[in-house]
């Protein structure tokens, strides 16, 4: 079997760089629009616990998102990295206690925060660089959500720009999660099996 690392590495800078061309303006309304669709799904009004990455740099935005959950009724938690790919939730009332943590990426202080247990009934929101139509994604590499994901039972939607969508299948291993769906600012994307 051939190393894809190579392959993966030259594609997070291909898309980075094209998510980086988007221009404030532009960036911000898409982000709104993302944020409008995904409280709209079905998975988001029928679930009470939000997984919520904290978005930074050319990420879609998650700072908004937060509020409308928050005004929505949903609970929110948001993960800290501890250890090689692994995660865990803590519950915020806000991004605003956030404190930076792995990778500069802000993060709940567990002093201050209380552990996510109970993970039922719950929609897990995840970053993607770049997704493919079969369900495959790229993020930065660290390899914490699908880690994460291999053992959560909840609803999981995954968010890029549709300017980030790889024409081909994604190289891929065999602990890489598949999405079933992801949603852009254009839509929902249903993934081929």
């Amino acid at each position: 079997m051939s190393d894809i690392r190579p392959l993966k590495k030259e594609l997070r800078e291909k898309y980075r760089a094209i998510r980086q061309k988007i221009s404030t303006k532009e960036k911000q309304k898409r982000d709104e629009s993302i944020t409008n669709l995904l409280i709209r799904l079905p998975s988001f009004c029928k679930c009470d616990t939000i997984l919520l990455y904290v978005s930074v740099r050319s990420e879609i935005s998650t700072w908004n998102l937060a509020d409308a959950c928050i005004r929505a009724g949903k609970q929110i938690a948001v993960p800290k990295c501890s250890g090689k790919r692994h995660m865990d939730y803590y519950i915020v009332d806000s991004f605003s206690c956030l404190r930076p943590g792995a990778f500069g990426i802000p993060e709940p202080e567990p002093e201050s925060s209380t552990l996510l247990t109970d993970f039922s009934n719950s929609l897990c929101v995840v970053p993607g660089l770049v997704f493919d139509r079969y369900g495959y994604r790229l993020g930065y590499g660290g390899g914490y959500y699908d880690s994460f994901l291999t053992g959560y039972a909840g609803e999981v939607v995954g968010l890029c720009y549709s300017d980030c969508i790889y024409d081909k299948k994604l190289p891929h291993g065999r602990f890489d999660y598949r999405f079933s769906s992801f949603l852009t600012e254009k839509g929902v994307i249903v993934c081929s099996k």
